[in-house]
């Protein structure tokens, strides 16, 4: 049998080293998605808090200003909107992750 090339030691080489790539980023995946129930009750707790807190935070600031540091009439709507905005940001992570 005649010597191999350097051109066909180096093909050999990359078609392994991919097989290897792909065994064990098929085992990285099955790790995750066998954890992918706890990712998602986390999620769903974290986004749930969130929008109790977005929607206290949205409240006070339509409210009661008042209590909040920073807050004036020529920024009031402008930090009530991004609140709301934040709360449904949340209500988005809330519903995919409850899905």
């Amino acid at each position: 049998m005649a010597p191999r090339s350097l051109e066909h030691k180096l093909q050999i080489t990359m078609f392994r080293t991919g097989i290897n790539l792909a065994f064990l980023s098929r085992g990285i995946l099955g790790w995750f998605t066998s954890r992918l129930d706890c990712i998602t009750s986390f999620c769903v707790v974290y986004s749930f808090t969130g929008i109790l807190f977005t929607a206290f935070v949205g409240t006070m600031i339509k409210n009661q200003p008042l209590y909040i540091k920073g807050i004036d009439a020529s920024n009031q709507e402008l930090t009530k909107e991004n609140a709301f905005g934040a709360m449904g940001m949340f209500i988005f992570l809330f519903s995919s992750s409850a899905i």
